[in-house]
């Protein structure tokens, strides 16, 4: 029995791919009748809590207050079943006719994805991702995320926010309700994270995939680092430490984004879009 929605698995995937296309800051899409009602209940029903032991966690400010889980094994058997269910080739199909992108590859070890918590004050700063994956050699081209948060409402915070690269303020704001599902490519300029925190007693339960290609992008779309937009530094020595990690990882840049310019295996491939 498939976790995905009726109304997902009839829709119209030309006008899906019209909506992801044409979206603002950058591709994305938002669903929010993705997921079988029933399979969501027992995501629900069977999130597990704080206190639960197959938790990681983040201990850097970017990341506030977040827990997470890459540990397929060690997943309640129904969050274990729709991931893996939205890894097999009928849904990489449906990813490939929404996005347009053809070749997409899962993730068997969910760097950075599966299970995903964050409490109370939790915060995700804006950042664009890693688009290198030296583990399997891949490139990174869509994030998947899956909301599975009830009855949540406008003062709850977490909203996920799609930023314009440089501006201050998100173009979109989408709000982590159960059963929602958004779907955004990733690139060197898809800026996103929620900034705002999550509310006292509220916490965001999501799950999260990313899919690559064996084939790098035409344009450049990033190197091996997760690049924040917005950063903290509370004392004098915090703030030359800041500018000096941020001169490095400027230069750094700059040699990844001359490499790619360098390889002569893409002069001649499209982008992908």
């Amino acid at each position: 029995m498939t976790s995905l929605h009726p109304k997902l698995v009839g829709a119209d995937r030309a006008q899906l791919r019209a909506t992801f296309t044409s979206a603002d800051p950058f591709p994305h899409i938002v669903l929010d009748d993705a997921i079988a009602p029933a399979v969501l209940d027992e995501l629900v029903a069977t999130f597990p809590d704080d206190a639960w032991e197959g938790w990681d966690r983040f201990t850097d400010s970017y990341q506030a207050g977040k827990r997470y889980c890459q540990d397929i094994a060690a997943m309640p058997a129904a969050h274990a079943r729709v991931i893996n269910e939205l890894t097999q080739p009928a849904f990489l199909d449906l990813l490939r006719d929404i996005t347009g992108i053809d070749g997409l590859i899962p993730d068997p070890y969910l760097e950075g994805g599966g299970l995903h918590s964050s409490g109370a004050g939790g915060v995700l700063t804006p950042h664009t991702d890693f688009h290198l994956y030296t583990r399997l050699g891949l490139h990174r081209q869509l994030n998947l995320l899956l909301y599975l948060n009830q009855d949540w409402k406008p003062g709850d915070g977490g909203r996920l926010g799609l930023w314009r690269k440089g501006e201050e303020e998100p173009r979109v704001r989408v709000a982590p309700e159960l059963g929602r599902v958004v779907i955004f490519r990733t690139a060197d300029d898809s800026v996103h994270g929620f900034a705002d925190p999550v509310a006292e007693g509220r916490e965001r339960h999501s799950i999260a995939l990313y899919y690559y290609t064996a084939a790098e992008s035409e344009a450049y779309a990033g190197d091996t680092t997760t690049y924040w937009q917005q950063h903290r530094a509370t004392s004098v020595v915090a703030r030359i430490r800041l500018r000096i990690y941020q001169a490095l990882l400027l230069t750094a840049r700059g040699f990844a984004m001359l490499a790619h310019r360098a390889n002569p295996n893409l002069t001649r491939r499209r982008p992908h879009r």
